[in-house]
């Protein structure tokens, strides 16, 4: 377990280094400047292109570029936005309650109802519900995650107007206590099923398989041929190993 839990931190710290250097020489590299668009494009100014230029370090070689850019990350100062000239900080602090309570909340219930709707199929395995449903996952895989909350939006929010199209809250309300809870579930509801929907037949699928794996063993079989009861045999032998078996396949994706 310790190894395991060291080569998770070690490839999630390699994985995030990567992106900044990844990130990093993209945009350096990338067409256009950004201080010739904040200096305007109509008449640029050639000393206020100087100015920011300076400001923002980009008068330096690539390489000491990529090591001041590196060295402030390692102390938490990821600089300024070129837009709002905000800390990047500030601004991704403003969005990490939102993203985290939007995705934990998908993904809690793409987990659990994923899980119960492949162990069901799995146990009725040939019948219209299974095909069904296996037919559901095919075609919600192929659609993309950005098309599918377009649609709901055009529907539930354009169409029907019963839900908000954007935002978190609303902000003309000043709701508080109870009704502000309601106000962010409302806002919540397309995002989350947008997400929903996407996760859902993943996790489908590897309970599913998972189920019908561990039924495939034999010591299952030597069960069923000793006349132990079916729901005996699924709830305490088939269920519990193809959790395990679940919990493994998210562990290691």
């Amino acid at each position: 377990m310790r190894g395991y839990i060291r080569k998770r931190i070690t490839t999630g710290i390699l994985t995030i280094l990567f992106s900044f250097c990844l990130t990093f020489f993209l945009i350096r590299y990338a067409p256009g400047n950004p201080i010739k668009v904040l200096a305007g494009t109509e008449n640029p100014n050639p000393e206020l292109i100087e100015h920011l230029t300076a400001k923002y370090g980009l008068d330096k070689s690539v390489p000491i570029q990529f090591a001041n850019y590196m060295k402030n990350i390692l102390n938490g100062d990821f600089g300024y936005s070129y837009m709002s000239n905000e800390p990047v900080s500030k601004l991704i602090g403003e969005k990490l309650f939102a993203t985290i309570l939007l995705t934990l909340t998908a993904s809690v219930l793409s987990v659990v109802a994923g899980t119960l709707l492949g162990v069901y199929a799995a146990r009725k395995a040939g019948s219209i519900f299974d095909r069904l449903m296996c037919s559901a996952c095919y075609l919600f895989d192929a659609i993309p995650g950005f098309w599918l909350g377009l649609i709901l939006i055009l529907i539930f929010a354009s169409k029907f107007k019963i839900l908000p199209t954007s935002g978190m809250y609303d902000l003309r309300a000043d709701y508080q206590g109870f009704a502000r809870v309601l106000d962010i579930v409302k806002h919540m509801i397309l995002p989350v099923a947008t997400l929903f929907i996407i996760q859902t037949p993943m996790y489908f699928r590897i309970s599913r398989s998972s189920v019908l794996q561990t039924m495939s063993e034999d010591f299952i079989l030597t069960l069923r041929a000793a006349g132990m009861k079916e729901n005996k045999i699924f709830n305490k032998y088939v269920l519990r190993n193809a959790i395990i078996l679940l919990l493994q396949s998210l562990a290691y994706p």
